[in-house]
């Protein structure tokens, strides 16, 4: 891996259902990911660290496994006959 020194940009392959534009995503020096619609000034963009990126995905990654689990129980009780 290299360390990155200048920014990155890529656009999407799909666009974006409402506005129909593709998203613009640009890795900046100093760990920060920065989105914005494409034909979209670069001063309209939204930026955050990629440390918090990551743990906003970690955090729903697992609220989604826990409400798999819970409706997993959920069917196991309902399948199981009372005594």
């Amino acid at each position: 891996m290299t360390d990155l020194t200048k920014p990155v940009s890529r656009r999407t392959r799909e666009p974006l259902r409402h506005p129909h534009r593709k998203v613009i995503v640009t890795l900046l020096p100093g760990d920060v990911l920065s989105l914005r619609l494409e034909r979209q000034p670069a001063r309209l963009a939204l930026s955050a660290p990629v440390s918090h990126i990551y743990a906003q995905l970690a955090c729903w990654h697992a609220s989604a496994e826990l409400h798999r689990r819970k409706t997993a129980r959920q069917a196991r009780r309902e399948a199981t006959p009372c005594r």
